[in-house]
């Protein structure tokens, strides 16, 4: 998948502005990722995924890693945002052994507005009571950047075989880091 943005943090009185950046030698330098799927026929048409959006986090910690960004104990989601193109909701599917179906797991409820690639935070998300930022206190954040295909829409009803796209999603794993701020 796309390498994950490079934050840039710029630290104020009670706040942080973050700008996700791409650097030159990124494999998403331009926004411009570009893979095709591996599971495609050549009968399929459009089977590259290509960058879709970012997630931001705020992290509970620095020991957070990429495995633990679904846990909301763990990460919270700062800031979704994706190409606008009516691209929304992305799913992948997993086998679920109990019960013997494919189940979809979203993996990203977008917002499809659009890629914003700065934020002003004034809030933290893990505090106890007040929310506003705390100056001298030290923040952690992560960002991954995705890729999405849909090339063949996957049928619950014929799971098997080369019908089946179970993936739209596509994570980088390149380039996660945790980013600390001190407002």
């Amino acid at each position: 998948g796309p390498d994950a943005p490079t934050l840039k943090i710029r630290e104020m009185s009670n706040q942080l502005a973050i700008s996700l950046v791409n650097l030159q030698g990124s494999n998403n330098f331009g926004e411009n990722y570009f893979i095709q799927s591996s599971g495609a026929s050549s009968t399929d048409t459009d089977t590259a995924y290509n960058f879709e959006g970012y997630v931001l986090y705020q992290l509970k910690d620095n020991k957070v890693t990429a495995k633990d960004l679904s846990d909301p104990a763990k990460a919270k989601i700062v800031l979704q945002s994706d190409i606008k193109n009516g691209v929304s909701n992305v799913f992948n599917y997993t086998f679920d052994q109990v019960s013997g179906m494919y189940i979809p797991e979203t993996k990203v409820l977008g917002s499809n507005s659009g890629v914003k690639r700065s934020i002003l935070i004034t809030d933290d998300l893990f505090a106890d009571g007040e929310s506003g930022l705390v100056n001298y206190k030290t923040y952690y954040f992560a960002a991954i950047a995705y890729a999405y295909n849909n090339y063949r829409q996957f049928d619950p009803l014929d799971p098997s075989g080369n019908t089946a796209q179970l993936e739209q999603y596509l994570q980088g794993r390149k380039n996660y880091n945790v980013y600390t701020a001190v407002p």
